[in-house]
């Protein structure tokens, strides 16, 4: 079996471990820790940890979990539940040697009701959960910013209001509403053209990354 990265590096800091398995990366002074990928919705994809002589180590891949949630004998489908990862390990020539599942996150979800005095079940929510969608929202903003600052001044200039409350409260009807019934033709002329590379129009770009 190849070496893995860690290995060699534990070798030679003369440290002793059953397996790299069950060591913690963040601790690991020849590891260095690269900034976590995103993509455009803010969601976390991935983070490398790369050794100090830019080997590849290891690599940590993330994924929510999504699953019914049942209440007095009603269920809600699409539910963020929580999230997960996995780690993977990397020999000198990059390939993947070993693999191991980080335990889950779970939120410690309540139901969440209409108020219309009937107690209609409408979703499923925590306070972590909560913080971690408002802090997709931010990541995705930045991440807007960063990757297309023209498009993100566009949003701001043309619908600062609309978008605010939707960074603050995750509900984007004001801001669909407004960008499908816009109406001035410097306006639409932008919201109808077609970005580079995706081929479909910037309002399509746009509402796809809001958070559902």
């Amino acid at each position: 079996m190849a070496e893995s990265v860690i290995k060699w590096y534990l070798q030679m800091y003369q440290t002793n471990c059953n397996t790299i398995l069950d060591l913690d990366l963040r601790k690991l002074p020849f590891l260095n820790e690269q900034e976590t990928v995103v993509n455009a919705k803010g969601q976390k994809v991935s983070k490398d940890y790369i050794a100090i002589n830019g080997k590849l180590a290891a690599r940590e891949f993330y994924e929510r979990i999504v699953e019914d949630y049942t209440f007095n004998g009603v269920t809600i489908s699409d539910v963020f539940t929580g999230e997960k990862s996995r780690l993977e390990y990397y020999d000198w020539s990059g390939n993947m040697i070993a693999s191991k599942n980080v335990k889950a996150d779970l939120f410690n979800l309540s139901p969440v009701f209409l108020g219309d005095g009937n107690e209609t079940l409408v979703g499923a929510s925590s306070p972590q959960q909560c913080a971690t969608l408002k802090r997709e929202r931010s990541v995705a903003d930045n991440y807007l910013q960063s990757q297309n600052p023209e498009l993100y001044s566009f949003l701001y200039r043309n619908y600062s209001k609309q978008y605010d409350f939707y960074l603050k409260t995750g509900d984007a009807t004001e801001l669909i509403s407004a960008i499908d019934n816009e109406t001035d033709p410097e306006i639409t002329a932008v919201l109808d053209s077609t970005v580079y590379q995706l081929e479909i129009p910037v309002r399509q770009l746009i509402i796809s990354n809001l958070q559902n």
